[in-house]
């Protein structure tokens, strides 16, 4: 079990973020017509099999440990990839946190109303004002 199974050797970091970039957003555009209730179920369910699943996301984990050490990451970033039972747990009850907060789609957060000001030349010395509201 990998995070992102499609990776290659011979992709480019470059390219492995832009396309779970175009997936995020993809997803991003169906999170927002979902019921709060069908996404705050996914986060629970979400949190539920990564504890059922710990000991395969951990063996997965220790796969990438490896193949991480042999490419020559440092101590820090290899301490940032290592995943524990107290990790995933975190990981977890952060999801859960996150089901129980109010669905934040929908709710205006500030308005403003925007005054586009233009410059032109108008042929002769000096720059005119426009204004638009």
């Amino acid at each position: 079990m990998t995070a992102y199974s499609n990776i290659t050797d011979s992709q480019s970091i470059d390219d492995v973020m832009e396309d779970l970039g175009r997936g995020a957003k993809s997803a991003a555009q169906t999170l927002s017509l979902a019921r709060t209730d069908a996404k705050n179920k996914a986060l629970t369910s979400a949190a539920a099999s990564m504890r059922k699943n710990s000991s395969e996301i951990l063996s997965a984990n220790d796969k990438d440990m490896a193949a991480a050490a042999t490419k020559g990451l440092n101590a820090a970033m290899l301490d940032r990839l290592k995943l524990t039972d107290g990790r995933i747990e975190s990981m977890a009850k952060g999801l859960e946190d996150i089901a129980v907060l109010k669905d934040p789609i929908g709710d205006v957060i500030a308005e403003w109303d925007f005054l586009w000001i233009r410059f032109s030349r108008t042929g002769g010395s000096s720059p005119c004002l426009w204004m638009f509201a």
